[in-house]
């Protein structure tokens, strides 16, 4: 089993680059003061600058159906994510979204031979897909079931002119405890003093991610903090599995080193670093940091058990 985790954690970057009252529900609560498919296009309408026809996506919808189902039927195979990397983004491709939407139907099913990680690149993808078609209270369920913490309340922007938001420890990750609707803080702009701002639900990217830019100005160059409480019946060891675009640290509770701490900068995607934690029973603080340089700012985060399935 680790070999094979270990080997779908090495797959991924290589080929894209609910309270627990019982503990199968998770609720994240903020700090708070804090159909029918819609038709493609006409079949030979050039979907790239290259002038590579649509047709040429529904042939590669019908190669990753068959790949997908033969590393499927062998027992955890990590390569059984490799057909479903990318696949929600062929939507705006293909001619024939309805092939598309089977596919993705068909690697959602639950089966005893896929690892948990393959299982939720399949619901990252029918997520998206149900964006795509409008369907937000179904895409929110799939977020559920994947365990996305979605109600965060943030502050920012901190200064990270030449990288270095990401060392510098900013007045939020030294707090002893937890900040008030009084709560503020010197950031990039002097003259601007920060505060938490709750970002509701609705508020959300399609795929679940905390759009910071939408949020903070300036919105480049800048280090956020992101905060909300987890609650937990018990304690239990869980993963905490995050995707930014920029460096990233997070904390599970006070007084330890970061569960997760890389200073990279890149295109999100899901899972793309993990760390172990510690629920205890009660409420527990998670505490997130993101930089950024251009363009989008960004993150996702999930908790799940160690293994990778659902709490």
């Amino acid at each position: 089993m680790q070999k094979a985790l270990s080997q779908l954690r090495l797959a991924i970057p290589v080929l894209c680059c609910a309270a627990l009252a019982d503990p199968t529900r998770l609720l994240a609560a903020p700090e708070a003061a804090a159909g029918l498919a819609p038709p493609g296009r006409a079949a030979g309408t050039d979907a790239t600058a290259g002038g590579s026809s649509a047709s040429s996506f529904d042939q590669e919808v019908s190669e990753r159906r068959t790949r997908f189902e033969r590393e499927a039927a062998l027992t955890q195979s990590p390569a059984a994510v490799i057909p479903l990397l990318g696949l929600a983004e062929l939507w705006e491709s293909v001619d024939d979204r309805t092939a598309l939407q089977q596919l993705v139907a068909q690697t959602v099913r639950p089966r005893p031979t896929l690892l948990p990680l393959v299982q939720a690149h399949a619901l990252w993808a029918q997520q998206k897909l149900l964006g795509h078609r409008g369907q937000y209270s179904e895409a929110k369920a799939v977020g559920r079931e994947l365990g996305l913490v979605t109600t965060f309340a943030v502050t920012g922007p901190f200064d990270n002119d030449g990288h270095r938001g990401h060392a510098a420890v900013y007045a939020p990750e030294g707090e002893a405890s937890a900040p008030s609707a009084d709560s503020r803080y010197e950031g990039k702009n002097p003259s601007v003093p920060l505060r938490w701002r709750a970002i509701p639900e609705a508020a959300l990217a399609r795929d679940g991610s905390v759009p910071l830019d939408a949020w903070l100005r300036p919105d480049s160059q800048g280090t956020a903090y992101a905060l909300c409480y987890v609650r937990s019946a018990q304690p239990q060891r869980v993963a905490v599995r995050v995707g930014s675009t920029g460096a990233v640290k997070v904390w599970v509770n006070r007084g330890g080193a970061p569960v997760i701490d890389r200073e990279l900068y890149h295109p999100l995607h899901p899972d793309q670093e993990v760390g172990g934690a510690l629920l205890l029973a009660g409420w527990n603080r998670l505490l997130v940091k993101v930089s950024n340089t251009e363009g989008r700012w960004a993150f996702v985060v999930r908790l799940t058990a160690p293994d990778g399935r659902p709490l």
